[in-house]
């Protein structure tokens, strides 16, 4: 069969082992057919190899585990109800046995839409399940490893302008790039390495160092947040305890529903960007209950073990991290790959045991209200779950990676 010339147009797609979930998810567009094929591939200048793959109108499809292994990347699913893969370049692959041989010519299958997490960070992407396996496009991985990559470069260079931070979050990128040589019919996967700290050292002789971000507000006319006294018994489930806004009849958004109105939200949600994530309302919430500006904070995604590591070495002045998931206390922020949450309150027996942990968060509700818009009857709303049930709380099918506290 012919490939496309060009990495962008060979679409070459991977596929992740599924199980139990691979009923769960109504197929969505139009069927078409896939025919067996063979492509040649060749991984970091490595001996080249054949793969099997599908093809769709000359497009190839490959399986995830044969790109991710020799990169020894970590791959998993996304938990249901959600469809996608997560890629991790910080942990090593685990072995899942040989890939069983692909024997059907020509299967007819369904195109949907899915999500590449790599390193944390969602990638939206098309996909289609086969006998219990997702399909994703290698470009796809390809986009989703720079998108990652851009992110956190980012971060690395607004922190090297923050005067007290003395080193950055992140030292080195492991990535993943592709691309189709026409002279040898091969395709060629790398996993390059970026270095992080060659960079923040850069930003910061650059000369665009500036102080630490004021905890005086923006506009000028907010109160600067205090402190608020801590709980001293449970919160009720169901109710309210961020002041985000100012005037609750005037709502969260101008009248094409979409811009904020930041006139009407108070000091700590109005200067932390993002208004509507996740991110955005831990950070907030954390400077509205401790007092302390979390814009400094903010300039690192702690969304990996390392991030989490670094925090708890002193890289951000005032705050810390453990990945100890039973080192759970009030005014800390829950930290998963893809999603973050505020703990309010900690219920303890008379031993001083943990019983259950009281927590608000946004965008992590049914479909209707999971897409970066802030919801006021939806979210920040007190929730309640056993301990027990705390410590194996999983979102998207990835466990709890830490918290965020300060110091």
């Amino acid at each position: 069969m012919k490939v496309k010339q060009a990495l962008a147009s060979m679409l070459v797609l991977f596929t992740l082992t599924t199980g139990a979930a691979g009923n769960v998810f109504a197929a969505t567009g139009s069927t078409v057919n896939a025919t067996l094929n063979d492509m040649k591939v060749s991984f970091n200048s490595g001996e080249t190899k054949t793969i099997q793959t599908y093809m769709i109108n000359d497009f190839n499809y490959v399986r995830v585990r044969e790109v991710v292994a020799p990169a020894n990347y970590s791959i998993s699913p996304c938990g249901a109800p959600e469809v996608g893969v997560m890629i991790d370049s910080e942990f090593p692959y685990v072995d899942a046995g040989l890939m069983e041989m692909l024997t059907v010519k020509s299967p007819d299958v369904t195109l949907q839409t899915g999500n590449i997490y790599f390193n944390g960070q969602p990638h939206e992407a098309s996909c289609f399940n086969y006998a219990d396996r997702y399909y994703f496009k290698l470009a796809d991985i390809q986009a989703a490893s720079d998108a990652t990559l851009a992110a956190q470069v980012d971060a690395v260079k607004r922190s090297a302008t923050v005067k007290s931070v003395t080193k950055p979050i992140y030292t080195t990128f492991k990535g993943l790039t592709a691309h189709w040589d026409a002279s040898t019919n091969t395709v060629y996967i790398n996993t390059p390495k970026t270095d992080l700290v060659a960079i923040f050292n850069a930003e910061r002789n650059s000369g665009s160092v500036i102080p630490t971000p004021s905890p005086t507000p923006v506009p000028s006319s907010l109160p600067v947040p205090k402190a608020q006294q801590p709980l001293t018994e449970p919160p009720i489930v169901g109710s309210t305890l961020a002041n985000i806004m100012i005037d609750p009849k005037l709502g969260t958004y101008q009248t094409d529903g979409k811009t904020p109105l930041l006139s009407n939200f108070t000091t700590s949600y109005t200067n932390t960007p993002g208004i509507g994530s996740c991110t955005w309302y831990a950070y907030a919430r954390l400077w509205e209950t401790t007092g302390i500006d979390t814009r400094t904070l903010y300039t690192f995604p702690s969304s990996s073990i390392t991030a989490l590591n670094n925090l708890s070495n002193g890289v951000c002045d005032g705050f810390t991290a453990t990945t100890d998931k039973t080192a759970v206390s009030a005014r800390s922020i829950a930290i998963w790959a893809s999603h973050m949450v505020f703990v309010e309150y900690v219920e303890k027996d008379n031993n001083g045991n943990p019983l259950n942990i009281y927590y608000t968060e946004v965008n992590n509700h049914d479909a209707d209200h999971t897409n970066g818009v802030f919801y006021p009857n939806y979210d920040a709303v007190v929730k309640r779950i056993a301990y027990n049930d705390w410590l194996d709380k999983a979102v998207s099918g990835n466990s709890m990676l830490g918290y965020i506290k300060t110091k």
